[in-house]
């Protein structure tokens, strides 16, 4: 088995003998050093003295691969190497020999897999093995950290030294605060009404809090070193304590800046105060393992056991999840109401969310466990970049909802409900809902190596991703345009009163919809048929289509269907010409000779006619040659009645006077007159009766209601002055002779009254 490891892994040692390794102590860790270059400028050579320690002595027996390599040289050079660096050796030797066979069949893949897993199986293992060990871990790490000679009293001065720093410290944050209290308790006590407001305050609040965390960390390093420049290790250590309290108070300071638990007047967020302090306290007992973490790289910065360190960070990393998981079940049903807060839901978004809000803690909880596991099997292969991974994803997680509903209160306070911006607000917030979301995939893709734009360069899969990716900006930027221009256009009707129409009571001739409540509809589908093939356009080049003979097809064929379909093309040139010259519009009745009816709707090439008996008649708009519209601007009604000769002409124009008068009084009816009724006098003289005229002006539709009122009060008013309606009569003239024949007599009655209608009557003379 050695051979096997010795042959196949020193040549790719030998290959990478000149890149060097060096150990990784977090981020923080240079952020702290960073801190206090200051104050260590004349030490600059001393204190990386510990961290690069192992890493040269690795590169030192590493020097011998410069050359061919003989059996002795090699198992020499095994003896030497620590567990550890073999076990890095072997780790990166497998990522190559996976890469190398990316391309290859599956049981290379299988192989690989399988190699990784045991070298997991062994690691665990021989972890787990280790626990009776793990007290030996502290010894060995305080004989580690304490100077050459000093005994159990250097823990004693360690403590006391901890005590001076951390108090010079927070004795310098308490003169600051002290200097800017009156500008804190202004903060305090603000009551602004809108977000914008609060998160200015907050932000003002974070930066005091963040320079005052700074003053903490720069003097307690400042103590320090002008006490003390002694050891390496206790540098480091003092080094590694100092970030962890500084990432302490900066997980404070964002917790508060988020929920503000002790000012609910600055609280952007939706949180109860009670919820605020719950969230807020259980933040920072999270906060408290910054320590036990950043100690741990302590342990690998002084070359621990490594059994030891990853028992420590094992067993670290399953009490905070245990402890996470525990916040999370005791938060499940305030943040539940929190998620789905509709008490009936009625769209298809607010059903997911309340969903989403009864499973989010068993969601949660299996991503916790998940990245766990993730995060103990990369340890155990050597890959600990995998738990800042799975940390900011989280992050990302709760960041993204967060931000969303920050922003939406604050441009929805900016805007004033009255003003025409509020309308536009929903098309805002799903762009701004779209962005981020797509804006945290890509951070989420970058936290896990995962380059999109670096992927794009090259490749079938790569070509895949671009292409997902211009054709979701593609999709966004399309839905954000015409949803623009829909409401644009919906809002512009409404507002031109386009969308009300008069009741005509099926007879005709009623009021009709504006100009542009009939020509803004087709713009609109003009509109979305223009975005819609842009859009397809722009995604078949994502695709890798070449569109331009797509194009160059299309107006071939354009051209073919226009010679052969001029009938086709002169319905449409027509109609354009009705729309431009305003001759009829939605809503209105018109007659076009054959047929009559309400406009009902206007296509592309024809005209949608509504009888007012409820035949719909469809009209190619090239078949009308002309067009009488019955909609338009007023509307003269002219009645006639039939009465005897004895009737009282002036008496009449008084009855039709009174009536107009009251018609124009009335809540219902008085709106649709533009003229009241008004008596024209006697129109003919026919045998049996005067026919007398009347007439009103009305809107268009309103004519028919108000008829049916003028008879009814125009019979009434007759009846009650005496005025009797003519009916028609025949007179016929019967000899005397005839007269003395009753048989006859009857015969000619019987004729007569045949010939007359139901209403007339027959008078002998």
């Amino acid at each position: 088995m050695e051979s096997v490891v010795v042959t196949g892994i020193l040549p790719w040692v030998k290959a990478h003998r000149n890149s060097g390794r060096a150990i990784d102590f977090s981020t923080f860790l240079l952020v702290a050093f960073l801190i206090c270059v200051p104050f260590s400028l004349g030490q600059a050579q001393t204190i990386p003295g510990v961290i690069t320690e192992s890493t040269q002595k690795a590169e030192s027996e590493l020097s011998p691969l410069a050359e061919d390599l003989t059996s002795e040289e090699r198992s020499d050079l095994l003896a030497r190497l620590s567990d550890g660096q073999v076990r890095q050796l072997l780790i990166d030797y497998l990522d190559q020999r996976s890469g190398a066979n990316a391309d290859g069949d599956s049981a290379g893949m299988v192989s690989d897999f399988d190699s990784r897993a045991h070298i997991v199986r062994e690691r665990l293992a021989d972890v787990l093995h280790s626990a009776p060990r793990f007290p030996e871990l502290i010894s060995e790490t305080f004989a580690h950290i304490a100077p050459p000679g000093r005994g159990s009293e250097f823990l004693f001065i360690l403590l006391a030294g901890f005590a001076f720093i951390f108090g010079a410290g927070a004795i310098a944050e308490f003169g600051f605060r002290h200097l800017t209290q009156k500008v804190r308790n202004e903060i305090s006590q603000a009551t602004p009404a809108t977000t914008a407001g609060k998160a200015g305050y907050l932000i003002l609040r974070v930066l005091l809090d963040f320079v005052a965390v700074a003053i903490f960390a720069l003097v307690a390093l400042a103590c320090f070193f002008a006490v003390y420049q002694g050891y390496p290790p206790v540098r480091l250590l003092v080094l590694t304590m100092v970030g962890a309290a500084v990432v302490y108070r900066v997980i404070s300071v964002i917790s508060r800046f988020l929920l503000a638990p002790l000012t609910p007047s600055l609280r952007c967020l939706p949180f109860e105060d009670t919820l605020s302090k719950r969230l807020h306290s259980q933040f920072m007992c999270l906060a408290l393992f910054s320590f036990f973490f950043m100690g741990g790289n302590l342990l690998r910065a002084f070359n621990m056991d490594p059994d030891l360190t990853e028992l420590y960070h094992i067993a670290g990393g399953a009490v905070f999840s245990l402890l996470l998981i525990g916040f999370i079940w005791r938060d499940r049903r305030d943040i539940a109401g929190l998620i789905g807060n509709t008490d009936e839901p009625t769209t298809v978004g607010e059903r997911l969310r309340a969903i989403f809000g009864q499973i989010w803690h068993l969601l949660a909880v299996a991503y916790v466990v998940a990245i766990f596991l993730i995060a103990v099997t990369a340890s155990l292969i050597g890959h600990d970049s995998i738990t800042t991974a799975a940390m900011g994803s989280l992050v990302i997680i709760i960041a993204v909802p967060l931000v969303d509903y920050t922003l939406r209160q604050m441009i929805g306070d900016a805007i004033a409900p009255e003003s025409a911006g509020h309308a536009y607000l929903p098309i805002l917030f799903r762009a701004i809902r779209l962005l981020l979301v797509i804006l945290g995939v890509l951070i989420f893709a970058r936290l896990w190596g995962i380059d999109v734009f670096a992927i794009s360069t090259g490749g079938l899969g790569a070509s895949a991703i671009r292409a997902i990716v211009e054709i979701g900006f593609t999709i966004l930027l399309a839905y954000v345009i015409w949803q623009v221009a829909q409401h644009a256009i919906d809002r512009r009707i409404k507002a031109d009163g386009g969308g009300e129409q008069v009741e005509s009571e099926g007879e005709g001739g009623g009021k009709g919809a504006t100009r542009l409540a009939t020509l803004l509809p087709l713009l609109r589908k003009f509109l979305f048929i223009t975005i819609l093939v842009m859009a397809v356009m722009v995604m078949l080049s994502a695709l890798g289509v070449n569109v331009g003979p797509l194009l160059a097809g299309a107006g071939v064929i354009g051209i073919a269907i226009g010679f052969g379909a001029q009938t086709l093309v002169k319905d449409i040139v027509s109609g354009v010409f009705f729309l431009v010259d305003d001759a009829f519009r939605l809503g209105e009745y018109v007659d076009i000779g054959d047929v009559k009816g309400t406009v009902e709707a206007i296509n592309v090439r024809s005209l949608v006619l509504r009888h007012h008996r409820g035949p719909l008649h469809t009209v190619p708009f090239g078949e009308i040659k002309y067009l009488t519209n019955y909609s338009r601007d007023w509307v003269i009604m002219k009645l006639e009645f039939r009465v005897t000769y004895d009737t009282d002409i002036n008496k009449v124009k008084k009855i039709f006077k009174r009536i107009g008068a009251e018609l124009l009084e009335d809540e219902i009816l008085g709106a649709g007159f533009l003229e009241p009724l008004k008596s024209q006098g006697v129109k003919a003289m026919e045998d049996s009766a005067m026919i007398l005229r009347a007439k009103f002006k009305a809107k268009p539709g309103e004519q028919f209601m108000i008829r049916k009122e003028v008879y009814r009060r125009v019979q009434e008013a007759f009846h009650e002055n005496g005025i009797h309606f003519a009916h028609r009569r025949v007179l016929v003239d019967v000899p005397d002779s005839i007269n003395d024949n009753p048989e006859m007599k009857k015969r000619i009655e019987e004729a007569a009254a045949a010939a007359m209608s139901d209403d007339g009557q027959v008078q002998g003379a």
